[in-house]
């Protein structure tokens, strides 16, 4: 049991650095600028046929650099929750072999994680309606804070 639980032990301390990493690179990446072209865009004005022909590029070129704005988060994500998984998979096989003796940091942790699931999911949704208004702005704001909370739990439940 004890073999079990110091593998485990370096799964889980392994995969809280790579959280803790790519916290930061999530949150580079969503603080990339967009181009100067893409700024605020009402989605009526996208939809609007009756567009003249500049402002149908500039409409073009805006839905274009959000695009790959999108594009550049949503590959990077299923990388981010994987690792997270992880994270909660190599601490949760930890737990048998501690006989479920619960202590602060176990409550911490495992609160800490339903929280960072949470926040993950606050922030999938920002990024639909960010895309969906073409205004990434607010998004940009939101999720500093969002990655903000998620890197100090990371922290502070590594540190107890």
């Amino acid at each position: 049991m004890d073999y079990l639980y110091q593998s485990a032990l370096g799964f889980h301390k392994f995969f809280a650095l790579a959280a803790a990493i790519l916290t930061i690179i999530y949150l580079i990446f969503t603080q990339l600028k967009i181009d100067a072209a893409a700024e605020f865009c009402p989605r009526k004005e996208a939809l609007n046929p009756a567009a003249s022909a500049p402002q149908a590029e500039n409409l073009k070129q805006k839905s274009r650099s959000g695009l790959r704005f999108l594009r550049r988060i949503r590959l990077f994500l299923p990388i981010y929750y994987a690792t997270l998984a992880a994270l909660i998979i190599s601490g949760s096989v930890m737990l048998p072999v501690l006989r479920f003796d619960l202590s602060f940091k176990i409550y911490f942790m495992a609160v800490g994680s339903l929280a960072m699931i949470a926040l993950s999911a606050a922030s999938f949704k920002r990024l639909k309606i960010a895309y969906l208004s073409q205004n990434f702005a607010p998004y940009q704001r939101k999720m500093r804070l969002i990655l903000g909370l998620n890197l100090a739990i990371i922290l502070i439940a590594s540190v107890i």
